[in-house]
């Protein structure tokens, strides 16, 4: 078994609604899956730089980050990996906009609410709970 260090950023809007990211058919695992930006740490990178990075490199906007939430570790079956996660709220004051298709082929606002019927990744989920959005 692997183990990386990565990032979660949940970046919530003005009306409450949180955005979400859909898996596409060239990510690694979890494909078709909703889940906040995110990504893993890279070497000398701090948790809170690569947050900064994932976001511009996957919706093409700077992030505000407003506080770190929480750390959590998740296993990934699919590829055999730990991941160590620091997850983050952060705003954004642009549109975001999807920059890597072959990774991501959906991005849309959701209010708390709603989260709970969509097809999220199970570390989002975890998430998600931890944040007391749902059971």
């Amino acid at each position: 078994m692997k183990k990386e260090r990565s990032v979660a950023v949940i970046i919530e809007n003005n009306e409450g609604k949180i955005l979400l990211l859909q898996r596409g058919e060239g990510a690694s695992h979890y494909r078709g899956k909703w889940e906040s930006v995110g990504g893993k740490v890279d070497d000398n990178e701090t948790p809170l730089q690569t947050a900064k990075r994932e976001v511009k490199e996957e919706i093409a906007v700077d992030v505000e980050i407003i506080e770190t939430l929480f750390e959590a570790e998740d296993y990934v079956e699919e590829i055999d990996t730990l991941f160590e996660e620091t997850v983050f709220k952060g705003k954004i004051l642009d549109e975001p906009v999807i920059q890597e298709p072959h990774k991501c082929s959906g991005l849309m606002w959701y209010t708390k609410n709603e989260l709970k019927y969509l097809d999220l990744s199970p570390y989002t989920q975890d998430d998600a709970k931890k944040l007391g959005w749902f059971d």
